[in-house]
């Protein structure tokens, strides 16, 4: 009983989050095909069809299998996608590798999004790491409004 129940509230929960999608309209979804921007990517295009939109950032830290999944997954999943070139290696401080590299990472992503989202496109995210405070503001929350990520992992919302 208790997997029927926990099934159940996963289910309200998609559905919740596919309702708070469809408030926003036209959404951007920075896509990089791993479980949360895939989650993402799902309810954005369950909500909105061709109004949302998956951005892939491609730089040289992407390896070519991890791109062309991506590509497939945003294929599958039915989303149109777009794929921006980034260059992480032009960036001195994400060079240096320190621990918070990945900061340097996302603020060149924001950059590049940044033209699209003042295109009419909201930013839509799992919601912001919490190393990365600054970037908040980039991030509309959508997976941890309604899910922790332990609640969604290894379920699938359509079963």
């Amino acid at each position: 009983m208790a997997v029927a129940q926990r099934t159940g509230d996963v289910r309200a929960a998609y559905d919740r989050m596919v309702e708070a999608m469809r408030e926003r309209g036209r959404v951007l979804v920075a896509f990089s095909g791993g479980i949360d921007s895939g989650l993402v990517a799902r309810i954005a295009y369950d909500a909105l069809a061709d109004d949302a939109l998956a951005v892939l950032a491609d730089a040289e830290s992407l390896a070519r299998r991890e791109l062309e999944e991506a590509v497939s997954e945003a294929s599958e999943i039915g989303i149109p996608l777009r794929t921006v070139r980034l260059s992480e290696l032009a960036n001195e401080q994400y060079v240096a590798n320190p621990t918070n590299r990945c900061y340097f990472c996302r603020k060149e992503l924001g950059a590049a999004l940044k033209p699209i989202r003042e295109g009419g496109c909201p930013h839509a995210g799992a919601g912001p790491r919490p190393e990365f405070p600054r970037q908040a503001e980039q991030c509309v929350p959508v997976v941890s409004d309604f899910l922790r990520r332990g609640d969604y992992d290894g379920q699938t919302a359509s079963g």
